[in-house]
């Protein structure tokens, strides 16, 4: 971004959270925006998640496959 080949950057997963003091320079930089794994959280994915999730209970419930199941042959 120094050389403005990147002109910005906006990071919201770290491999280590909270990221090292190493990573200080790139979060201080004036052009990187830095959330703490959050940026996804907004009302409307907060109301998606919610439905989905009661959407996946009705479907168990009612003998039905839901739509996130990882284990299909439990």
């Amino acid at each position: 971004m120094d050389k403005e080949r990147i002109h910005s950057a906006g990071l919201d997963v770290f491999e280590d959270e909270p990221p090292e003091k190493a990573q200080a320079p790139l979060l201080r930089h004036p052009r990187v925006i830095a959330t703490g794994h959050y940026a996804w959280h907004s009302n409307v994915t907060s109301v998606a998640q919610r439905r989905r999730a009661a959407d996946n209970m009705i479907a168990l419930l009612t003998g039905k496959k839901t739509e996130d199941c990882l284990n299909p042959s439990f």
